[in-house]
This record gives structure tokens, sequence and C-alpha cells, in this order.
């Protein structure tokens, strides 16, 4: 009984919201011939007719006999998840470039913010300790140094890890979230490795990282 009291309270707590979003799903018609117009039902006539404007203004009127059925879908192009609140799409692209600029910013982009936060902190807390730590090596070379290599590593790890994330985490949500690959410009990341064999240097192994960019 209770499970069946605490259920029945969630439904009756989300309906403001999903009737909220439902207001802005087209009204859908489906002619017997095969024909679909999206839009907004503005007048209708129960067994005689329908007439539906689109959203770039025309308006078409459907004859009853002609209609298959009435329908309400989410536009084209927007996607709604379970709870009825919109998912946009990201912007890998986006992400990155603001990621390159400020650590974190490509976060914040994403709508990651309280992560973007974390890294910018983490990468502004990295610059101090590395220049404490130059301050302090003149007098100290064990602890200001280790304190330089500390900063350092901070200052490139929150760096890398942010222009690597923010873009990764915009491409699996849009996949994620059904929306289409083309028409979008994108920035994929790729780890690259390589061996060189010289006589002069012997062998020898390179990596780094490759940015690869589609329009």
């Amino acid at each position: 009984m209770k499970k069946l009291l605490i259920m029945l309270c969630l439904a009756v707590m989300s309906l403001p919201a999903l009737a909220q979003n439902y207001k802005d799903y087209d009204d859908v018609i489906y002619g017997t011939d095969g024909s679909i117009v999206r839009g907004t039902i503005v007048e209708q006539i129960p067994g005689v007719s329908y007439k539906i404007a689109t959203r770039d203004g025309n308006i078409f009127v459907y004859d009853a006999l002609r209609v298959e059925k009435i329908t309400k879908e989410a536009p084209i192009g927007i996607v709604y998840g379970s709870n009825g609140a919109q998912i946009t799409r990201k912007y890998p692209f986006w992400s990155a470039v603001g990621s390159f600029f400020i650590p974190g910013l490509g976060q914040v982009i994403n709508g990651q913010v309280s992560k973007g936060v974390w890294l910018l902190a983490g990468n502004v807390a990295s610059i101090a300790t590395l220049s404490l730590g130059s301050v302090i090596m003149p007098a100290d070379l064990s602890l200001g140094g280790g304190m330089v290599l500390l900063g350092m590593a901070g200052f490139y790890g929150t760096y890398i890890y942010s222009l690597i994330q923010a873009p990764v985490y915009a491409s699996r949500w849009n996949a994620q979230n059904g929306f289409a690959m083309g028409g979008d410009t994108w920035l994929k990341m790729e780890p690259t490795v390589g061996v060189s064999n010289t006589i002069a240097t012997g062998t020898n192994a390179t990596y780094g990282m490759k940015a690869v960019l589609t329009f």
C-alpha cells in the first residue's frame, strides 16, 4: 500500500513538468494518401475536417475521411528525456576550443559545471604551487624542486584532461541521445604511437595526440 501511495505521489508531482513540455510537441496529421503534416491544429470539426498550421506559416485543411491518424510528436531535431525535459545537442568542437583556452571551460559549455570549476581550480592551484616552488627552490632545492614538479604535473594534467574529455563527452552524449552525426563540426582526439629505426639514432619510440577536425 505504501509503495502504491509513493508511486501516485511521484506521478502527481511530475504532471506539471510533463504538461509544460507536452505543449511544445507538434500535432501531426497522417493522411490516407501517405502525406504527413506537422504543426498546430488551429481548427477542427470532428468527423468533418481539420485545419493545421505549420511552423513556416502554411495552412492545410484535411477532410476527415482523408485522415488516417492524428498524433502529438516532438518536433524534428528535438529530443525529450524520460522526465519530459528537452535534451539538446552538445558541440564537441566548441567545448574543445573552450578547454584549449581555459581548462574546465569546455566542461562548463557541456553542462558539467562542477567538473569544469574543479578542473579550473586545480589548474590555478597548480600554477600557484609551481610559482611558489620556483621562489623556494634557490633556498631549498629539494622542497622547491618538488613543488615545481608537482605544479607542472597538476597544470599539464588538468589542461590535457580538460582538452580531451570535453569533446569526447560531447560526442558520446550526442550518440547516446540519438543526434545525427552529420551537419556538425567535430574535433576527434586520437593517441599516436610510432617506432623509428635509423643507423644514427637506433630504435626510438614516439607518442603523442593527433587532432582531426571535420567540418
